[in-house]
């Protein structure tokens, strides 16, 4: 038996292995054990407090294999979002072995519905791999015009420090 149902904070450990299991299939190192303590103080304080969503599914020994997160941020307003009411979808995972079953499709469909139904959101944005943008655009996500872009900078609560500059710059 396969339950999709909303993660509680008793999940929070699993969602934890889940989100590694996402930056190994990245190619990312995800065996820092910080950023796990980190992670799983993000989804207790963020479940418990109803600021995200996060939809899992749940295999019948009790083992869960599939993510979906959505959150509620909320931007200034523009003039194709007069809210400034958005939402997000990230941390889309289907553990290796249970892939192919439609896991994560269900986890976003539910996701979507909660959307719709139980928030304000205008807009929805993600961030998609290769592997799963197909999944997406039937949902009816499109590309944007805009790319996403970013800037590493250092950081107090990293202790990173900035060691150089962008070329053209003293």
């Amino acid at each position: 038996m396969v339950n999709i149902r909303r993660a509680t904070t008793a999940d929070t450990k699993a969602l934890v292995e889940l989100r590694a299991l996402m930056f190994k299939s990245m190619g990312r190192n995800a065996e820092d054990p910080a950023w796990r303590s980190q992670a799983e103080s993000w989804f207790t304080r963020k479940i418990a407090g109803g600021e995200a969503l996060v939809v899992v599914t749940e295999i019948s020994n009790g083992q869960l294999v599939a993510a979906a997160l959505g959150e509620v941020n909320h931007d200034p307003p523009s003039p194709s979002n007069p809210t400034g009411i958005r939402g997000r979808i990230s941390n889309v995972v289907t553990a290796v072995g249970h892939r192919r079953r439609g896991y994560a499709r269900a986890c976003v469909r539910q996701l979507l519905d909660w959307f719709r139904s139980e928030t304000e959101v205008a807009d929805i944005d993600l961030f998609a791999t290769g592997e799963g943008s197909n999944m997406y655009r039937e949902f009816g996500f499109e590309a944007r015009p805009y790319p996403a872009m970013r800037l590493r900078v250092a950081s107090r609560a990293d202790g990173t420090e900035l060691t150089s500059t962008p070329s053209g710059t003293a």
